[in-house]
């Protein structure tokens, strides 16, 4: 399709076939999905499912969506060409099989070999945390996406320092969260108890009144130490403690005799202390506290608070689960428009929600461009630039680290026989 360039052919806001075929026509990077996706073999792409939603007619008359599940194309283009065709509203990922997803029905033994480990943080499981306008809506804003940096931060540590792994991508949903892809043939290869042991691991937080019983865990410690750095902001801006439901919440973690001392200088005290000082406060006296009362008394009450308020809240199901699927990178999110894009992990506190390009700003900035001239790809004329680039170099990272780890297969095969 042509992009007329009189005026903005799509306004924000607006989104309908004719977004998508253009996107997926002059922008979508399904190349560089499918080398992603491959790890430089045709054969493992080719037993990879591919799930989408697509726009179908209801019995109505109006437009409806279908999924359409256990997809697989034996090649790239294959590939492209049934993206073009379908116009997916969205696409998802799912496990590598012992055989073609598509003809699953012949196999009487069908089942998932590999996958990569995935994990979902998603705004909404912080409601009880967060009080800006987004509490109780499928959205975040800059007030509460700290809580989701702070994850990413913590997240990719651990599975870095903790678990040794290299290639991970971080991805936007779209509108309230973020993917994690750890793409490590070691992590791809992992059995389902392994993936729910490392989930289990990551997870912590059980329930609302979870409490630590002994000492921390040098990889919760190291967490902790990057949390307290973002708590001061954390109540600043939510302004938590300015609310008594949740002063009285962050008092339960204290010591009676604290609880007793801090209510009553926060009840004197009235508007003000800001949220801010009674964290710090908060800090403070518990610290005073167990100077006095010597090592022998639990010293978790601030960690008992900074890991309920700040530390990463997973759905590990997702993680744990052979055939649950993820939305791939770059698609774009049919209830907001934003292109699903990749998150650097250098500069996570630099990343924000609202300046993710939508998939009409870069057609508009497509039309502004002007037609393919086969000089300069279509996406480095748009927003998308930085963020395809950022992917590209992780692919390239990722796909030769795979070719190492399958040389060094057939040599240690050789060796053995």
């Amino acid at each position: 399709m042509d992009v007329d360039s009189s005026t903005p052919l799509f306004q924000k806001g607006e989104f309908g076939k004719e977004v998508l075929q253009v996107y997926y026509d002059r922008l979508f990077p399904a190349k560089e999905l499918y080398d992603w996706l491959s790890y430089g073999d045709p054969k493992y792409f080719a037993n990879r499912e591919i799930s989408y939603a697509i726009r179908v007619e209801g019995a109505d008359g109006k437009d409806d969506e279908a999924i359409i599940r256990f997809l697989s194309y034996d090649d790239f283009a294959a590939f492209k060409k049934d993206i073009k065709i379908r116009l997916p509203l969205k696409m998802d990922i799912g496990a590598v099989y012992n055989s073609r997803p598509i003809n699953r029905a012949s196999n009487g033994n069908f089942a998932p070999v590999e996958k990569e480990l995935v994990f979902d943080i998603d705004a909404n499981d912080y409601d009880d945390v967060r009080i800006c306008g987004c509490k109780g809506k499928p959205s975040v804003c800059k007030v509460c996406w700290p809580l989701l940096t702070t994850a990413m931060h913590v997240i990719d540590t651990a599975l870095k320092q903790d678990f040794g792994f290299e290639h991970i991508a971080w991805i936007f949903s779209g509108r309230r969260g973020v993917h994690c892809w750890v793409c490590d043939q070691r992590a791809r290869s992992l059995s389902a108890d392994a993936r729910a042991h490392v989930a289990q691991y990551l997870a912590v937080i059980s329930s609302k009144d979870f409490r630590f019983k002994r000492s921390l865990h040098p990889s919760l410690a190291r967490a902790q130490t990057f949390l307290m750095k973002y708590m001061d902001q954390i109540a600043a801006d939510h302004g938590l403690m300015d609310i008594e439901e949740h002063a009285n919440k962050l008092l339960s973690y204290a010591p009676e005799a604290v609880r007793r001392l801090l209510s009553e200088k926060w009840s004197e005290a009235g508007d003000a202390l800001s949220s801010a000082q009674k964290w710090a406060q908060f800090c403070d006296t518990i610290q005073d506290h167990l100077s006095n009362k010597g090592a022998r008394e639990n010293a978790n009450y601030v960690a008992d608070a900074v890991f309920f308020y700040a530390y990463p809240r997973l759905d590990i199901q997702v993680s744990k689960q052979w055939n649950h699927l993820l939305k791939s990178p770059f698609v774009v999110h049919p209830g907001t428009g934003n292109v699903c894009v990749p998150i650097d992990p250098t500069a996570f506190d630099e990343f924000d929600p609202e300046k993710v390009p939508t998939v009409q700003e870069v057609i508009n900035e497509l039309q502004v461009a002007g037609a393919s001239t086969g000089d300069v790809p279509d996406w480095k004329k748009t927003k998308l630039a930085p963020y395809l680039e950022l992917f590209k170099e992780f692919v390239r990272r990722s796909n030769s680290a795979a070719l190492k780890d399958r040389r060094a297969e057939r040599e240690s095969s050789a060796m053995d026989f």
